[in-house]
């Protein structure tokens, strides 16, 4: 994901014990910003049955630091997810050689 040279989202999708249900990829990007409905993250979480997500997306810019736009989606999704009984484990931010969590951040 690091190498990429437009942003992207990865999602993890978990059962209840943590296991890996599914990894899919999710929205269009820029090399600046991505385009992510959370309704259709949490439409397939739902069709899977699934207890927990992952997020990850990746900055081709070399910053990790999370964006405005980056903690209001993780913000919003994350009150989606509590409403669903969905846990929200963590979203990472990923570059070309580095990566930090926003649970790691305390912004989740």
């Amino acid at each position: 994901m690091g190498s990429r040279t437009t942003e992207i989202m990865r999602v993890m999708f978990l059962d209840s014990s943590n296991r890996l249900l599914s990894e899919q990829e999710f929205g269009a990007g820029s090399p600046q910003r991505i385009f992510v409905q959370p309704r259709s993250i949490l439409k397939r979480a739902l069709e899977l049955d699934a207890s927990g997500i992952i997020l990850a997306h990746n900055h081709p810019g070399g910053n990790v630091t999370p964006s405005k736009s980056d903690i209001d989606f993780t913000r919003s999704i994350k009150t989606l997810c509590l409403e669903l009984e969905i846990r929200l484990h963590d979203h990472l931010i990923i570059t070309n050689d580095r990566w930090t969590s926003f649970r790691k951040l305390k912004i989740i």
